[in-house]
């Protein structure tokens, strides 16, 4: 009889499990997935604090679908590698032709790179062109995440140089070390308080010549199954709680408008 017992136990408890697991998958167990960052993007990542309005957003997303992210910060030059050789599981701020044959998302987050110079200079730069006449400061990896046209301009330039850490390009243009820096408008913008803190520099009035296309940035992800749930989700996470709350947080802090700034797939 005791046998009996036991047997019609198991019976029931496995029934309960595929009444609980089998039709749909429930995120109660959270996976933790390896993610390639780069370093000094603020807004768009903070690596002090782990966060930022990029960072929180795609945390945000992964979070729905079961997953917590687990950062791993470095220099943009190396966020490909590291994703590629499988020490990461993803990689942000990635455009796809810089991962041939990798899992590639939709564009979730768009950058807007600017050739910026102090305003009391009154420089002309109308066209990427323009830049061979000045001596410039870029992020790292510029060449590359700005395409061949910037690429072509600065080849062999012996006044071109790229910053690690783009704070430094701040401090640079305001020390007159340089003509013209060339990053994100809202990264620019952020750092400046950075640079007033610090006191590292005076803060000047900059002009911004708009001569870049907006940059829409997509994740590489190892598993195309977990890149796949990614995009399905995009397309609905401006409708999630966290993306009011990410907004809330965030658009004071930035110089665009958040919705322009954070893609909502396709």
């Amino acid at each position: 009889m005791k046998t009996r017992t036991i047997q019609l136990c198991l019976v029931f408890l496995l029934a309960c499990q595929i009444t609980c697991y089998g039709a749909e998958p429930v995120h109660e167990q959270v996976h933790e997935l390896r993610v390639a960052v780069g370093l000094r993007l603020a807004p768009y990542v903070l690596e002090t604090s782990v966060g930022g309005v990029e960072y929180e957003y795609v945390s945000a997303i992964m979070s729905q679908l079961g997953y917590t992210l687990h950062p791993h910060f470095m220099s943009l030059d190396l966020i490909v590698d590291e994703v590629r050789s499988g020490r990461a599981d993803m990689a942000l701020t990635i455009k796809p032709e810089m991962v041939p044959g990798m899992a590639v998302s939709h564009p979730y987050v768009t950058y807007r790179n600017a050739a910026i110079n102090l305003a009391s200079r009154n420089l002309t730069i109308d066209t990427m062109q323009d830049l061979k006449h000045y001596s410039v400061a870029a992020f790292a990896n510029a060449k590359l995440y700005l395409g061949p046209e910037f690429a072509a301009t600065v080849a062999g330039k012996q006044d071109y140089q790229e910053y690690a850490n783009q704070l430094a390009q701040n401090a640079a243009l305001y020390k007159s070390e340089v003509d013209v820096v060339v990053m994100d408008v809202n990264i620019f913008s952020y750092l400046d308080a950075s640079i007033t803190h610090a006191k590292i520099a005076t803060i000047a009035p900059v002009s911004l010549h708009e001569i870049f296309p907006a940059n829409q940035y997509c994740i590489a992800f190892r598993d195309p199954a977990i890149r796949d749930l990614f995009d399905k989700q995009l397309a609905h996470a401006k409708s999630l709680p966290e993306y009011k709350t990410i907004k809330e947080r965030w658009q004071a802090r930035i110089a665009q408008p958040l919705d322009s700034v954070l893609l909502g797939g396709k």
